[in-house]
């Protein structure tokens, strides 16, 4: 969607022992070439006596963001060449101000080694007005509606100029006969993108049994509206499509029945000073994926193609390992398969691929890939396919982490569960700790049983602190638009997770 301005990181970096006449250049490495191709984001002519000078450059905030970004230092002149650079993810940069360890050797372009000229940086956010929103809805009687149905209320984001038509949030459904719908929680980020004055679209939907739902009517409302009312805000609900109409045929009067707002700190706020991401993952190892030794199983390897499970590893690892401090401390585990304990064969719902049930952490990204390499030798492929075990002993670990740390587990699957119930159970139990749960489908199973777990609606006491995405042909030639969309939900979740437990920034 275009339009929409993402906050802002501004990077201040001081030049120490460097060329006084030069250009400074700021490029992002272009990931949808082959080939590496950096693009240039920012160029800053320098001219100066002295050899120590400070840039400011700006580029969009993301989390996660894995994209690989240059500072490099260029000679003026007849003979102008590179003289030192820099190369980076916004991770990096956040691990080294939290360690206190901003000032980094530039790099000589031919042999890649450390020279006598350093970068000294900084980071500092976008100021951007944002508050955790908590809000709730009624209404006495909307025309039209059966006696029988369920209602609810869902809130867009439209901006007809610039393309934009975004759901923010929904309620959770209520009988028709007695409408009053659960409050919830939002950012006003989240909500209206930080334009507190622009209107928000209310669509009201029915559903009757097993029908299709239908749209029953549509408002509009601003936050600075609910923010300056006294707890007596209401707007009209009115037919579709008469709206923009001078005569709107009104069906009926939402109330605005509580509102509060609080000081809601970034994410950015808590990972550049107390907040540490931990990465783990779980790989389904029942007998549905087919025997590894032959070309159609999806744990069929062919270095140097990666498999599903490969490419899914690789891929959202690289985007959230850069925000881990410790990189070699990476839980990689197995579930569903059938391993030799004791001179036995058992079957076994929760397992280290690296053998270790003693430290099950792996060295790196590459170490978890090996992992699972190896444990394809010996671990034999069986069922059932149980992920609850999974979540309760993650959740465990969890624990015992503490409050500065967040957990990222991500469980990667060939199927739905065979312990839904149980699955679900686990899922609600940890959404009261720091830790969400990512599930990501390969094969080409419908996952009917996972896309009925996103679209349930949770009781107001539990977080929705999963999410599920299915690799599919979209996503094989896409790395960028696969990790948006199994990822982008962490930033709202881990705030969510840290408002629970009622953990402020150490940022002003």
């Amino acid at each position: 969607m275009k339009g929409i301005k993402k906050p802002q990181i501004k990077l201040k970096v001081e030049f120490i022992n460097c060329p006084n006449k030069c250009n400074i250049l700021l490029q992002k490495i272009n990931e949808n070439k082959e080939e590496e191709e950096w693009d240039e984001i920012q160029n800053e002519r320098i001219s100066t006596n002295k050899q120590d000078f400070s840039v400011t450059f700006a580029f969009d905030s993301n989390f996660p963001d894995r994209s690989y970004f240059k500072l490099s230092v260029q000679t003026k002149g007849s003979e102008s060449a590179e003289f030192g650079f820099y190369s980076f993810t916004l991770g990096d940069l956040i691990i080294c101000i939290k360690e206190k360890k901003n000032k980094l050797a530039l790099k000589d372009p031919k042999t890649t080694k450390d020279l006598d000229s350093f970068i000294q940086i900084s980071l500092e956010e976008e100021k951007k007005e944002n508050y955790l929103l908590k809000m709730a809805f009624s209404s006495e009687k909307i025309k039209k509606l059966s006696s029988k149905s369920n209602v609810y209320l869902k809130f867009l984001f439209i901006d007809e100029e610039n393309e934009i038509s975004k759901e923010v949030c929904r309620t959770m459904r209520c009988p028709s006969k007695e409408i009053q719908w659960n409050s919830f929680k939002i950012s006003s980020n989240d909500f209206c993108m930080g334009e507190f004055d622009h209107p928000i679209t209310v669509e009201c939907w029915e559903q009757k049994s097993s029908e299709k739902e239908k749209l029953a009517g549509v408002g509009e409302i601003t936050l600075e509206e609910m923010i300056q009312s006294t707890n007596d805000y209401k707007f009209p609900l009115v037919v579709p499509g008469t709206q923009k109409k001078k005569k709107a045929k009104q069906l009926g009067i939402i109330d605005l029945v509580s509102f509060s707002k609080s000081q809601e700190y970034s994410l950015f706020s808590y990972l550049t000073t107390k907040l540490e991401i931990q990465l783990a993952f779980a790989v389904d190892f029942t007998a549905s994926n087919g025997l590894p030794k032959f070309p159609n199983s999806l744990h069929y390897r062919d270095p140097p193609k990666l498999n599903q499970y490969e490419t899914v590893i690789h891929t959202l690892g690289s985007a959230l390992l850069p925000y881990q401090k410790n990189k070699n401390t990476i839980p990689a585990l197995g579930f569903g398969g059938k391993i030799n304990t004791t001179g036995k064969n058992i079957n076994c719902q929760c397992f280290p691929l690296n053998g270790k049930p003693e430290n099950p952490e792996c060295e790196g990204i590459g170490g978890v890939l090996n992992a699972y390499q190896n444990a394809l030798k010996h671990v034999g492929l069986h069922g059932p396919a149980n992920f609850a075990n999974i979540i309760k002993g993650m959740k465990v670990m969890t624990e015992t982490l503490g409050n500065t740390y967040y957990t990222v587990l991500i469980i990667i699957i060939d199927g739905d569960p065979c312990d839904l119930v149980l699955t679900v159970n686990a899922l609600l139990s940890s959404s009261k700790e720091l830790m969400s749960v990512v599930f990501v489908g390969v094969g080409d199973d419908n996952f009917t049983d996972m896309k009925r777990i996103m679209a349930s609606q949770l009781d107001q006491k539990y977080r929705k602190n999963f999410h599920f995405v299915k690799f599919d042909e979209n996503f094989k030639n896409n790395p960028k638009l696969f990790i948006q969309s199994a990822l982008n939900p962490l930033n709202h979740q881990i705030l969510e997770g840290l408002n629970l437990k009622k953990i402020k920034s150490d940022v002003n």
